[in-house]
């Protein structure tokens, strides 16, 4: 994945009302140590957040940002168990994609080209929950 693409995907987690979480890296490669460490509390929200070109975006190509992504994807949906696996089509197996699945025998909540792509799909996906 490239930086840009890593920025676009930030941004999006971001606007789509993901949270950051303590231990997530962002785009510039500083570990976030707590929720306000990247913005001024007062600056805290998705909307304003998104709308401005901030440069500490959620780097979702860092395996801890990743796993930390997967904790709030499960808590949107209600699902402790959900989990991503990577799935090969049939008719095309050299495209792998990922998939994210609310429990083991669910059918597909969202899949996308890369983890980071598969959660963010999940998230945008997830019941919208009440500001």
């Amino acid at each position: 994945m490239t930086p840009a693409e890593a920025g676009r995907i930030g941004r999006a987690w971001i606007a789509a009302g993901g949270d950051v979480r303590p231990g997530m890296r962002d785009t510039q490669g500083a570990r976030l140590t707590d929720r306000h460490a990247w913005v001024q509390p007062d600056d805290w929200s998705p909307a304003v957040f998104a709308a401005n070109n901030y440069s500490h975006l959620p780097d979702l190509r860092d395996a801890a940002t990743r796993g930390a992504a997967l904790e709030v994807v499960r808590e949107r949906w209600g699902a402790p168990e959900g989990h991503l696996y990577p799935f090969e089509r049939a008719a095309y197996p050299e495209a792998l994609s990922w998939v994210f699945r609310r429990f083991y025998g669910a059918d597909f909540t969202s899949e996308g080209d890369s983890e980071a792509a598969a959660l963010l799909a999940a998230l945008e996906a997830a019941p919208k929950v009440s500001p």
